[in-house]
């Protein structure tokens, strides 16, 4: 019930009437509310005490986890509808091998990494062979160095790639060949195409003086058995002087060192290797390589 003060005026003009001014009067004046007025909390809604508290009726559940009582309608985890028996399960009319998920042995699943099968111990196992790469033992895969390969019987990725007797000719001893001249030979044993000529740089198949052609331009085969562009520059190989602009494999141009090597400045373009596309670099295999614009080592 709501009460109401009155305090009168009387004023001493005649002519003036008399006023009146009403306040409500609460039992709970700082909540502006009466003892079962309904009142809310930070926890939910409650009623007034008459210790002015604003007392919240928190709901307890037969079963907390559902909150709902028992027997009360529910929906398993398979989402079929039930009513919750007395110890807290959604019971259906459909009996399952595996109550506590909705599913029978054999029934399709689904497991963190991907598609499974209710086994008999009510989990969900994979269909996979190596469920941590979601695939099967001899399954195509791909190795961490960008190789193709096949999954094996310890869920790894086993690179197939054809090992030779001779990785840089990518031959076997016995194989035909033929010399960076053009002339036809066999693989010999030290891994060298063997022509039956003899030459005086026989791992580029000329002699010392003949014409070759180097990355700049014609040359001549020199007393190092190295293709030496015709001119006088201080990188002949290169054709060009320490200083110059040079061409790079990969990404922009670069500066030639004094290493006679075309290097570039700034920013890597592989932070993670501190590399720039066309640097040299070691394959996987342990075969010379160079970075590529997916900042890989082929």
């Amino acid at each position: 019930m709501l009460f109401f003060g009155a305090t009168l005026w009387t004023a001493c003009d005649p002519e003036n009437i008399d006023e009146m001014n009403l306040s409500p009067v609460w039992d709970c004046p700082e909540l502006q509310l009466n003892f079962g007025d309904d009142c809310a909390t930070a926890i939910g809604n409650g009623t007034v005490t008459q210790d002015c508290e604003c007392q919240v009726d928190i709901v307890e559940y037969d079963c907390p986890d559902y909150q709902a009582n028992i027997g009360d309608d529910c929906t398993n985890p398979a989402g079929v509808t039930g009513t919750l028996n007395a110890d807290c399960d959604c019971e259906t009319e459909t009996t399952y091998d595996c109550p506590d998920i909705g599913l029978n042995i054999g029934d399709n699943c689904q497991t963190a990494t991907g598609p499974g099968t209710v086994n008999a111990d009510c989990e969900c196992e994979s269909n996979f062979d190596c469920p941590n790469i979601n695939a099967n033992i001899g399954d195509p895969c791909m190795t961490g160095a960008g190789l193709s390969g096949v999954v094996n019987d310890d869920c790894e990725c086993e690179s197939n790639t054809v090992e030779y007797d001779c990785p840089d000719l990518q031959l076997n001893i016995g194989d035909d060949c033929s010399n960076p001249a053009g002339g036809m030979g066999t693989v010999n044993s030290d891994c060298e195409c063997d022509t039956g000529v003899t030459y005086d740089c026989p791992d580029i198949g000329l002699n010392i003086g003949d014409a070759c052609q180097t990355i700049a331009g014609p040359g001549i085969v020199n007393a190092d058995c190295e293709c030496e562009l015709n001119g006088d520059f201080d990188c002949p190989e290169l054709g060009l002087d320490v200083g110059e602009e040079c061409q790079r494999i990969f990404g922009p141009n670069g500066t030639v060192s004094d290493d006679c090597e075309c290097e570039r400045d700034g920013p890597f373009d592989c932070p993670d290797m501190n590399a720039y596309w066309g640097d040299p670099c070691t394959r996987a295999d342990g075969q010379p390589g160079v970075i590529t614009p997916n900042c890989f080592c082929s």
